[in-house]
């Protein structure tokens, strides 16, 4: 069932009470001040929740999470500070009503060392999860002909940039959010001259970003294989990342997986640390 679960800081005042809503989800309801990020951990310190979606009003931020196969009755909220780390906030929230059960081989969650992990089911017999993130429309601000939206292949802007993109007619032709990461949004995007991109651009460059859910990565250490040029999506339809070309044996960290394609962090010669895309026939784990 989706549960309304009121998370109280030291100024909130009032209280939320839990309300039935739909089936496998809860709402987790927060101050909108110093909060980034929520998560749920179960008696046994595993991450039982995934961030769909969020939603301001006015001083409270509406959390709905996704709650995974657990192994006991009640679990603790956690929030993500602006530091990026999460606050145990010794709030305690039910998770009996989300009991449930599923083949050994698809619920496999995992408690990992480091308490920022989302966990995801693991099919893949890899280390880190396959995700195929829903993919929401979203629309860049206009800035006319002349102004451009500056990208970047990490989620800061200490990662270098991945271009700038115009946003008038002829310009963007489509753009699709799959998730916030700090004040970024990793979108995909299609541009004329260098067709389809995934990239990371500021929040701010977008008109409502309340609707796209929040995560955060763990890194799985792998290695490439064999001298490979990433692509900036998963898969030969994305455009191809020349300049973070890597030889044979470099080391990365591998965050997810879609399509057999992984998502991963990696320092090359000519950039630096960037994230890019590889086939995962191309990755062994470490």
């Amino acid at each position: 069932m989706r549960k309304v679960a009121s998370l109280f800081l030291a100024f909130i005042l009032i209280a939320l009470p839990f309300t039935a809503l739909a089936a496998e989800t809860a709402i987790v309801t927060t101050p909108v001040m110093d909060v980034y990020g929520v998560m749920i951990l179960d008696g046994n310190n595993m991450n039982v929740s995934r961030t769909i979606s969020q939603q301001i009003y006015g001083t409270i931020i509406d959390w709905t999470v996704e709650i995974t196969p657990i192994s006991s009755d009640m679990g603790t909220i956690f929030v993500k500070n602006v530091n990026g780390n999460w606050v145990n906030t010794g709030r305690l929230f039910p998770l009996a009503a989300f009991m449930q059960s599923g083949p050994a081989d698809v619920y496999q969650p995992v408690a990992p060392s480091d308490p920022t992990y989302e966990n995801h089911y693991y099919t893949n017999g890899n280390p880190w999860p396959v995700i195929n993130y829903e993919q929401l429309p979203v629309s860049f601000k206009d800035l006319g002909d002349s102004k451009r939206n500056q990208s970047y292949t990490g989620p800061t802007t200490s990662y270098p940039g991945g271009g700038a993109y115009k946003t008038g007619a002829n310009k963007v032709t489509s753009c699709k959010a799959l998730y916030t990461e700090g004040d970024m949004i990793y979108v995909e995007l299609n541009y004329p001259s260098v067709g389809l991109r995934r990239l990371y651009f500021k929040n701010s460059c977008f008109q409502n970003v309340n609707n796209i859910p929040y995560d955060s990565h763990y890194a799985h250490a792998a290695k490439i294989k064999a001298s490979s040029t990433p692509r900036f999506g998963p898969g030969p339809k994305y455009d191809r990342f020349n300049d973070a070309r890597i030889n044979a044996g470099t080391a990365i960290n591998v965050f997810f997986e879609e399509d057999e394609w992984v998502f991963a962090e990696f320092t090359c010669d000519k950039l630096g640390t960037v994230r890019g895309w590889f086939p995962v026939k191309d990755v062994e784990a470490q």
